[in-house]
């Protein structure tokens, strides 16, 4: 069966494209004149992980459909490795921005070093997406025996994506930055005052 969306020839009776990750039986349906699934655009998802996902449905299909079928949680995501504290807020993943925002700091503090912060953010970049799989999964399994006006509202508060926690994290982190300057500047302009 060849898929319509990267040309690759799948062997008969395959669910999903072995390249891309397309729902072959949505692709079938298409050239056969008989519509697409409800899952339509983003193929390989459940209709309530697409409800969930919301922003850049067809990155995390492919990106879920590789895990998942290689049973690997490595799949890179640039925002992820760059800014995780942000990218993970915007996607309302607050428990792990905060460890790792913890761990970032605590580590760089105690080992008064950079290296230890870098090797953070690469394995932020290496298992962000398997990371936000698992929050997808864990928020979809939890909503799916409800009903559906409870479960929209599950979804619009866990679910999807927040510009607005981008910019409340990063006023908080800059206002840190302040306080942390000003304490510092205090604490060492008090003990140069001692010598």
């Amino acid at each position: 069966m060849k898929c319509t969306k990267c040309g690759t020839e799948n062997p008969q009776g395959s669910q999903f494209c072995q390249q891309c990750g397309a729902r072959l039986e949505d692709e079938f349906a298409a050239q056969n004149g008989a519509g697409t699934s409800p899952s339509g655009q983003a193929a390989g998802l459940s209709e309530d992980e697409i409800a969930f996902i919301g922003v850049k449905q067809d990155y995390y299909q492919y990106s879920f459909f590789k895990m998942r079928t290689t049973n690997n949680k490595v799949s890179w995501n640039w925002c992820a490795f760059f800014v995780f504290p942000y990218w993970a807020v915007y996607r309302k993943m607050y428990k792990e921005a905060v460890i790792y925002i913890v761990g970032t700091w605590g580590l760089r503090i105690l080992l008064n070093s950079v290296y230890p912060g870098f090797v953070i953010e690469l394995l932020a970049g290496l298992f962000g997406n398997w990371l936000y799989m698992r929050h997808v999964d864990t928020h979809t399994i939890a909503a799916s025996g409800m009903p559906q006006l409870e479960k929209e509202a599950y979804f619009a508060k866990f679910g999807g994506v927040s510009s607005a926690n981008v910019w409340i994290l990063l006023a908080i982190t800059v206002g840190a930055s302040i306080i942390w300057g000003i304490i510092a500047g205090m604490f060492f302009g008090f003990f140069s005052m001692l010598y």
